[in-house]
């Protein structure tokens, strides 16, 4: 099955926004160029968390979504809890109903600085970790994209070089929904609690499947999960982020090959849906790294990568405003 640029593009979006805000039918001929309109610097604050989602997915090499109301799992070996809310702090987040002490939870702070779960994964005192990602759109220009990402503060996204687009995230702590010894965890936090050998991991991506969430086969779902995760490989630990390629390579349908994009060395991998509406993706890897080089569908063209790794901060402070958030802990 061919799936053509739009398609994938409001099937990202789409993707993302589950994971913060009730399933919806969307109309994709509506969808894409409304996401594609250049954002304001302030939004409204009704639908704010659903707004970011949206941008985020649009604008950044791929994000999972930054902290929302969570329920995670410590890692096994954690002996002490998170960090308890001090004034000035949002306090765990935390979905309605859970306890607050979850060792391994993330604690958002007013000022969008995070505790309780690890930090930024790269070596040195840089605080973000920057990407600049060029897509070739349906008229045939190509577009530039820029993001400065961060597990410990709020980041900006911004395209074209032009600030005035600049949209600011909130801290990228969210790794998305799993199911860990049977429990689930709808937005998990710390990367300590996922296991880093393939097998395993591909059993959680399985697990963690879910009949009303994204689409195909268990097989294409959980592609789509580890997608998601080699996006913001960056912000994850290296050995993490060779599990989820290791565990998407395990998956039926998917084969990897030698390769290159733009003259690097690379690896190619590509998924061919298991079902009709399952989506068939094109991912490229530096063999050296294992950071994602492209993003796209088979058929079709997608990102690529251009430059990526830490960075100092970015043209325009991240704030709120320009979040459309009333706090870093939601937005």
């Amino acid at each position: 099955m061919m799936v053509t640029t739009d398609e994938s593009y409001a099937q990202t979006l789409r993707e993302r926004a589950e994971l913060l805000v009730p399933r919806v039918d969307v109309d994709l001929d509506a969808v894409v160029p409304r996401a594609r309109r250049r954002r304001g610097r302030t939004r409204a604050a009704a639908g704010a968390v659903a707004v970011s989602a949206l941008v985020a997915a649009t604008w950044g090499v791929g994000s999972v979504l930054a902290a929302g109301p969570t329920h995670v799992v410590a890692p096994a070996d954690a002996s002490t809890p998170a960090p308890a809310a001090t004034s000035g702090s949002a306090g765990p987040v935390t979905a309605p109903g859970v306890p607050g002490d979850v060792p391994g939870e993330a604690v958002v702070a007013d000022d969008g600085s995070v505790s309780g779960v690890p930090g930024d994964p790269w070596d040195g005192d840089a605080p973000y970790w920057y990407t600049v990602t060029e897509y070739v759109g349906t008229d045939g220009q190509v577009r530039r994209s820029e993001s400065w990402k961060s597990r410990e503060r709020p980041g900006l996204l911004m395209s074209d070089r032009d600030v005035a687009t600049a949209t600011a995230i909130g801290p990228v702590v969210v790794l998305g929904r799993f199911v860990l010894d049977g429990q689930v965890h709808d937005v998990l936090t710390d990367p300590r609690a996922l296991p880093v050998d393939p097998v395993a991991l591909e059993r959680v991506l399985r697990n963690g499947t879910e009949p009303d969430r994204r689409a195909g086969t268990d097989d294409d779902k959980a592609m789509s999960m580890a997608r998601d995760a080699l996006l913001e490989g960056g912000l994850l630990p290296r050995d993490l982020r060779t599990a989820f390629w290791d565990a998407a390579v395990l998956l039926p349908g998917a084969e990897v090959v030698p390769g290159e994009s733009r003259g690097r060395a690379a690896e190619v991998l590509t998924y061919r849906a298991q079902a009709p509406e399952g989506a068939s993706y094109r991912l490229v890897r530096d063999p050296v790294t294992g950071l994602l080089l492209e993003d796209g569908s088979l058929g079709s063209p997608g990102g690529v990568v251009v430059d990526q790794g830490p960075a100092g901060p970015p043209p325009v402070e991240p704030t709120l405003a320009m979040a459309g958030c009333t706090s870093w802990a939601t937005c």
